[in-house]
C-alpha cells in the first residue's frame, strides 16, 4: 500500500523559509516604543520652532521730566520667554513728548536726551533739539525718537526687558508735570526655537 502523504519537496521547504523570514520581517518592522518616541520628539521639536510674537509697551503720561544729566528709565516693558523657545528678536521704538513753558527773550533751550536699552544694550542715543512753538509761543513742545533692535539666545522662563530712557543738561528747572508730557515704548518681540 503507497504512502498516503505526499513526499516533502524541495519547493515545499523553500516556501516554508520564505513564510518563516516574512513573519520575523513583520515582527522586526513593527512600530517599537523607540519610535513612536522618536516621532513624538520630532513634533515637538517642530512646534517648538514655530516662532511665537508677542506686542509689548507701555507708557508714562503727566510726569515732569526727570531733572538730572544721568540717564533715567522713563518707561519699560517686559516680556517673558515661553517653553520651548531659545532664540529672541525684538524691533522696538521709544518716543517721548515734554511742554515747557517759554521763557521769552533770550534763553538758553534744555538739551534733551534719549536712548532705548534692549536686553541690557545701549541703542541709539538721540538729541532733541527740535522746539516746536504754541499758541505764540506760550509754550514749547519737544519731541525725541529713538529705536533699537536685539537678537540673541535666551532661556525658557528669562524675561526680556526694553528701557526708555532720557536725561537733560542745561536749563533743569524746565518742563514741569503737564498732563499731556508722555514717553513710551513699543516692542515687537519674537521668540523662536530651534529644530
Amino acid at each position: 500500500m503507497a504512502d498516503p502523504l505526499p513526499p516533502v519537496s524541495d519547493n515545499r521547504a523553500f516556501a516554508e523559509q520564505i513564510a518563516a523570514l516574512d513573519a520575523r520581517l513583520t515582527t522586526l518592522e513593527a512600530p517599537t516604543g523607540t519610535q513612536r518616541t522618536q516621532v513624538v520628539a520630532g513634533l515637538k521639536a517642530a512646534v517648538e520652532a514655530i516662532p511665537v510674537t508677542q506686542v509689548i509697551g507701555n507708557a508714562a503720561t503727566g510726569g515732569a521730566m526727570p531733572r538730572s544729566s544721568s540717564w533715567q528709565t522713563i518707561t519699560s516693558a517686559t516680556a517673558t520667554v515661553p517653553e520651548g523657545k531659545s532664540r529672541v528678536s525684538i524691533d522696538c521704538m521709544g518716543m517721548s513728548a515734554f511742554r515747557m513753558n517759554s521763557p521769552g527773550g533770550a534763553w538758553t533751550p534744555p538739551q534733551l536726551f534719549a536712548r532705548v536699552i534692549v536686553q541690557g544694550q545701549v541703542q541709539a542715543q538721540v538729541l532733541s533739539t527740535d522746539a516746536y512753538y504754541f499758541s505764540s509761543q506760550t509754550y514749547l513742545l519737544f519731541q525725541a525718537v529713538t529705536g533699537g533692535f536685539f537678537d540673541g539666545p535666551v532661556n525658557p522662563g528669562d524675561t526680556v526687558q526694553v528701557l526708555y530712557q532720557m536725561k537733560r543738561e542745561v536749563n533743569m528747572d524746565a518742563f514741569p508735570g503737564y498732563a499731556d508730557n508722555y514717553a513710551q515704548i513699543a516692542s515687537n518681540v519674537t521668540f523662536s526655537g530651534v529644530i
